[in-house]
């Protein structure tokens, strides 16, 4: 192998690609000591922490600045396709991949802990602008800037009034996020310069008796999307508040934001009960709108 030294190669530095033999070989040129013919062996970027490691086994991920943001509740020992797979019992922490390489995490310069101490965890996550995201935990609301270099990046507490109740309700429109929390639909208001403030009552409160019959235990598979100047949000009613009788997400709440009003409550009388088990937005031209996914089709 050539010496760094005196082959004039520097840590971190790029070098261009002079001629690609295959597609495992390719050649590049460098200032050698002297006029003899070296041979060079490259190889993949060191961890400086405690090193890298695999796709923690996360229930979901997004995509932010060519990296994929995951939870990082699971350990995993062992070979591949016999792992061992171990909780941490840690449930408010994200860890952030390499550009463009979704299986590679460095779990000391690349991961975020939030309100370690209490009794929170994450429950979704946003990208919010090219240099920031939102992560929603239960309790609590937090914004990380600098994601350009994870291992400079910057955590700031929102709010610890309110939380994400449900991940597939977290929905940008425009300047707002829209969530369910434990008291009804909230949100979230970017200002000048991407400051946030959130809204001191619910957008839910004129329909508070709705609101009231969500079964608390189904809540977290709520889902929302927003289309044509609506949200729709799909959640579980009970019949009356407490009553404990849904099973599944089995009405569908509609916000119009051209009058700002809630227009409708809908579900479908059908045996067996309809299910909204998830909502898409899809189609093209006259076909284009909101989809509903479930058991029957």
């Amino acid at each position: 192998a050539a010496d760094p030294a005196s082959a004039a190669l520097p840590v971190d530095k790029t070098i261009r690609v002079s001629e690609v033999i295959n597609t495992t070989s390719f050649k590049f040129v460098i200032n050698c000591a002297d006029d003899t013919n070296e041979t060079m062996t490259v190889s993949r970027r060191q961890s400086q922490g405690l090193g890298f490691i695999h796709m923690p086994c996360p229930e979901f991920g997004v995509l932010h600045q060519r990296r994929l943001i995951v939870p990082y509740q699971f350990d995993q020992t062992g070979s591949s396709g016999s792992a061992t797979i171990s909780s941490r019992k840690v449930f408010d922490e994200l860890i952030v991949s390499d550009i463009l390489d979704s299986n590679t995490y460095d779990k000391i310069y690349a991961s975020f802990r939030f309100n370690a101490g209490t009794s929170d965890f994450t429950v979704g996550v946003v990208s919010f602008t090219e240099d920031s995201i939102l992560v929603f935990n239960k309790n609590s609301i937090h914004r990380v800037s600098g994601t350009t270099n994870p291992a400079t990046s910057t955590s700031q507490l929102l709010t610890d009034e309110i939380g994400a109740l449900a991940r597939n309700t977290i929905t940008q429109v425009g300047k707002n996020v829209f969530f369910l929390s434990d008291n009804g639909v909230y949100s979230l208001e970017f200002l000048d310069e991407y400051n946030l403030r959130g809204t001191q009552t619910p957008l839910s409160e004129p329909i508070q008796g709705t609101i009231d019959r969500i079964n608390q235990d189904l809540a977290p598979l709520s889902t929302a999307v927003y289309f044509d100047n609506r949200y729709y949000i799909a959640v579980p009613l009970d019949t009356t508040p407490g009553q404990g009788d849904a099973t599944s997400n089995n009405a569908l709440l509609i916000y119009n934001f051209l009058n700002n009003q809630w227009e409708s409550v809908d579900s479908v009388n059908s045996s067996p009960s309809f299910e909204y088990t998830h909502l898409i937005v899809s189609g093209s031209g006259t076909k284009r709108g909101v989809y509903c996914i479930n058991e029957q089709g």
